[in-house]
């Protein structure tokens, strides 16, 4: 049987931002006093949480109770967990993880602290509002912002700045920099956000058509809509018999599909088609593009593929029945030695 119980936690934990880089991070520790097993090594996980909490993993050997986090990297807070493991004695190649607690870092750096990102970015359709935090310093006087994107480079003393004129579900890549002086060389260290304005109403479908058509059933098909303001979060279609919009239903697809089979149609009969582009926001609110329509007519008879099986089978009858008529009739020659006969047949 194997152990699904990790090491307790490392000892004497300890991290410091380095004084000769000002940014990489040094850990040292000692061996977890409960191993519950053969110790295999030890996982690192730093989390960068100024920057969409992007995540680096390292393993040492259990021999190794230090390491060196290379970063340069200014003014970053680090979330850092140092965790024994053990070998699952089932599957050696899974780490069973001991106990961890997180310890918080901030990197220091040589140029003006620059500024963070902590709380959630408030965008809309056509706009984004973004506010950032400045790390706490006693060597630098940070008074302006640096605020770049490709169509703006703008100096600013407020820790916010408003993106207007934008486009639905467009990205926004954002360069934000502190500054101790409204000048460039005085600045820190870029960090760059991409943000994106939420979802609109997509235009219509294209391209409706229907293929397959036969008595009883039809395929529609159609493709992504030119302008779609979004991932498509579903399509809708409705179908209904043209001369009677009571028999109207609705069928929801994910908005990875182009194409709705629908069978149990009326033969000879037009129907109607509505395909409904559907987007979903950052609230949860739908948005609907116009439909894009079409019609097509149920077949009104088998046709002509039908009558040929008829007549093949038909065929088919005759030249079975033919045969046995003449094994027979050969059979009953045999039998009676008419050799006369049987010559004839």
């Amino acid at each position: 049987f194997g152990f699904f119980l990790g090491p307790s936690s490392v000892q004497e934990l300890r991290m410091n931002v380095t004084l000769d880089t000002l940014t990489d991070i040094e850990m040292s520790w000692q061996k977890p006093e409960v191993l519950h097993g053969d110790l295999g090594g030890y996982q690192i996980d730093v989390v960068d949480m100024t920057n969409d909490n992007a995540t680096y993993t390292f393993v040492t050997t259990a021999n190794e109770t230090s390491y060196r986090f290379n970063t340069s990297e200014e003014y970053e807070r680090y979330r850092v967990t140092v965790a024994g493991f053990s070998f699952d004695l089932d599957n050696h190649e899974h780490r069973v993880l001991g106990n961890a607690t997180p310890q918080i870092v901030f990197t220091s750096g040589h140029r003006p602290p620059r500024p963070y990102v902590e709380k959630q970015t408030e965008f809309e359709q056509t706009a984004v509002r973004l506010s950032w935090k400045l790390p706490a310093s006693i060597i630098w006087n940070v008074t302006w912002y640096r605020v770049q994107t490709a169509h703006l480079d703008n100096f600013t003393q407020t820790a916010q700045f408003n993106f207007t004129e934008l486009q639905p579900y467009q990205q926004l890549t954002v360069t934000l920099y502190g500054c101790t002086s409204r000048n460039a060389a005085n600045c820190s260290q870029p960090r760059q956000l991409n943000r994106t304005t939420d979802v609109a109403a997509p235009t219509s479908p294209r391209g409706v058509s229907a293929t397959n058509i036969s008595l009883t059933s039809a395929d529609v098909h159609w493709t992504r809509p030119a302008t779609p303001n979004g991932p498509i979060h579903q399509y809708v279609v409705d179908l209904w018999e043209t001369a009677n919009v009571t028999t109207k239903h609705s069928v929801r697809l994910n908005g990875t599909d182009l194409k709705a089979s629908f069978t149990e149609l009326k033969k000879n009969t037009e129907y109607s088609v509505n395909i409904t582009a559907v987007n979903k926001d950052s609230h949860a609110k739908l948005w609907s593009s116009p439909p894009a329509s079409s019609t097509f007519t149920t077949v009104k008879t088998g046709g002509f593929h039908i009558w040929l099986a008829i007549l093949l089978g038909c065929l088919t009858v005759a030249i079975i029945s033919a045969g046995v008529v003449i094994y027979l009739r050969r059979r009953r020659a045999v039998d009676a030695g008419d050799t006369e006969r049987l010559v004839r047949t």
